[in-house]
Protein backbone atom coordinates (compact mmCIF):
# COMPACT_ATOMS: atom_id res chain seq x y z
CA UNK A 1 0.00 0.00 0.00
CA UNK A 2 2.72 2.59 1.00
CA UNK A 3 4.05 2.28 -2.39
CA UNK A 4 1.00 2.80 -4.24
CA UNK A 5 0.38 5.93 -2.11
CA UNK A 6 3.86 7.17 -3.24
CA UNK A 7 3.69 6.72 -6.54
CA UNK A 8 -0.03 8.45 -6.29
CA UNK A 9 1.48 11.43 -4.50
CA UNK A 10 3.76 11.73 -8.06
CA UNK A 11 0.97 12.20 -9.93
CA UNK A 12 0.78 15.99 -10.99
CA UNK A 13 -2.68 16.05 -10.35
CA UNK A 14 -2.77 14.22 -7.31
CA UNK A 15 -4.76 16.38 -4.08
CA UNK A 16 -2.11 16.29 -1.41
CA UNK A 17 -4.70 18.08 0.99
CA UNK A 18 -6.89 15.00 0.77
CA UNK A 19 -7.26 12.39 3.03
CA UNK A 20 -6.95 8.48 2.17
CA UNK A 21 -7.01 6.42 4.69
CA UNK A 22 -7.59 2.87 2.74
CA UNK A 23 -6.74 1.04 -0.21
CA UNK A 24 -11.08 2.04 -1.34
CA UNK A 25 -10.32 5.81 -0.84
CA UNK A 26 -7.35 5.31 -3.40
CA UNK A 27 -9.86 3.73 -6.05
CA UNK A 28 -11.99 6.07 -5.45
CA UNK A 29 -9.82 8.74 -6.58
CA UNK A 30 -8.63 6.91 -9.25
CA UNK A 31 -12.60 7.06 -10.39
CA UNK A 32 -13.08 10.87 -9.97
CA UNK A 33 -9.63 11.81 -12.14
CA UNK A 34 -10.73 8.81 -14.75
CA UNK A 35 -14.35 10.31 -14.91
CA UNK A 36 -13.89 14.24 -14.48
CA UNK A 37 -10.46 15.22 -14.86
CA UNK A 38 -9.62 13.20 -17.91
CA UNK A 39 -12.68 12.67 -19.40
CA UNK A 40 -13.85 9.55 -19.13
CA UNK A 41 -10.31 7.63 -20.23
CA UNK A 42 -11.48 4.02 -18.61
CA UNK A 43 -14.15 4.30 -20.89
CA UNK A 44 -11.59 4.46 -24.38
CA UNK A 45 -10.28 1.55 -24.14
CA UNK A 46 -11.03 -1.19 -26.75
CA UNK A 47 -10.63 -4.83 -26.59
CA UNK A 48 -12.09 -7.19 -24.75
CA UNK A 49 -8.87 -8.26 -22.61
CA UNK A 50 -8.76 -4.43 -21.06
CA UNK A 51 -12.45 -4.19 -20.33
CA UNK A 52 -12.69 -7.57 -18.71
CA UNK A 53 -9.40 -7.55 -17.12
CA UNK A 54 -10.95 -3.91 -15.25
CA UNK A 55 -14.75 -5.74 -14.47
CA UNK A 56 -12.59 -8.93 -12.91
CA UNK A 57 -10.38 -6.43 -10.62
CA UNK A 58 -13.48 -4.16 -10.05
CA UNK A 59 -15.38 -7.26 -9.38
CA UNK A 60 -12.65 -8.69 -6.83
CA UNK A 61 -12.65 -5.03 -4.89
CA UNK A 62 -16.51 -4.75 -4.49
CA UNK A 63 -17.11 -8.48 -3.17
CA UNK A 64 -14.28 -7.80 -0.62
CA UNK A 65 -15.90 -4.53 0.73
CA UNK A 66 -19.32 -5.92 0.98
CA UNK A 67 -17.93 -8.99 2.27
CA UNK A 68 -15.81 -7.00 4.68
CA UNK A 69 -18.89 -4.79 5.78
CA UNK A 70 -21.31 -7.91 6.21
CA UNK A 71 -18.88 -9.33 8.49
CA UNK A 72 -18.41 -6.24 9.86
CA UNK A 73 -22.78 -5.61 10.60
CA UNK A 74 -22.47 -9.46 11.65
CA UNK A 75 -20.12 -8.63 14.42
CA UNK A 76 -21.86 -5.40 15.68
CA UNK A 77 -25.31 -6.31 15.44
CA UNK A 78 -25.55 -10.20 15.63
CA UNK A 79 -26.27 -12.94 13.40
CA UNK A 80 -30.05 -12.79 13.95
CA UNK A 81 -30.18 -9.31 12.68
CA UNK A 82 -28.23 -9.14 9.28
CA UNK A 83 -30.20 -12.64 8.54
CA UNK A 84 -33.46 -10.60 9.06
CA UNK A 85 -31.70 -7.94 6.49
CA UNK A 86 -31.01 -10.70 4.31
CA UNK A 87 -34.96 -11.25 4.84
CA UNK A 88 -35.58 -8.04 3.51
CA UNK A 89 -33.57 -7.82 0.98
CA UNK A 90 -34.74 -11.25 -0.98
CA UNK A 91 -38.08 -9.86 -0.37
CA UNK A 92 -37.11 -6.20 -2.33
CA UNK A 93 -35.70 -8.12 -5.37
CA UNK A 94 -37.87 -7.57 -8.26
CA UNK A 95 -38.68 -10.22 -10.87
CA UNK A 96 -36.09 -10.06 -13.61
CA UNK A 97 -33.46 -8.78 -10.59
CA UNK A 98 -33.73 -11.67 -8.85
CA UNK A 99 -30.32 -12.63 -9.61
CA UNK A 100 -29.12 -10.14 -7.42
CA UNK A 101 -29.52 -12.18 -3.96
CA UNK A 102 -27.86 -14.82 -5.75
CA UNK A 103 -23.89 -14.08 -4.44
CA UNK A 104 -25.07 -13.09 -1.12
CA UNK A 105 -26.85 -16.53 -0.28
CA UNK A 106 -23.61 -18.37 -1.13
CA UNK A 107 -21.90 -15.56 1.43
CA UNK A 108 -24.65 -16.59 3.86
CA UNK A 109 -24.21 -19.77 3.59
CA UNK A 110 -20.53 -19.14 4.61
CA UNK A 111 -21.30 -16.69 7.25
CA UNK A 112 -23.86 -19.18 8.99
CA UNK A 113 -21.28 -21.81 9.57
CA UNK A 114 -18.23 -19.90 10.09
CA UNK A 115 -20.08 -16.70 12.53
CA UNK A 116 -23.55 -18.17 13.44
CA UNK A 117 -22.88 -17.65 17.12
CA UNK A 118 -22.20 -13.98 17.42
Amino acid sequence: MSALYNKAQNISTWDADRETSSFFHVFKLLREWANYGHGGIFSRLYGPGYIKFIDRAIQLLTYSAISTAEVATICAFGFDRFERELRYYREACEEGISDGSLHIDERFEIYQRALSNF
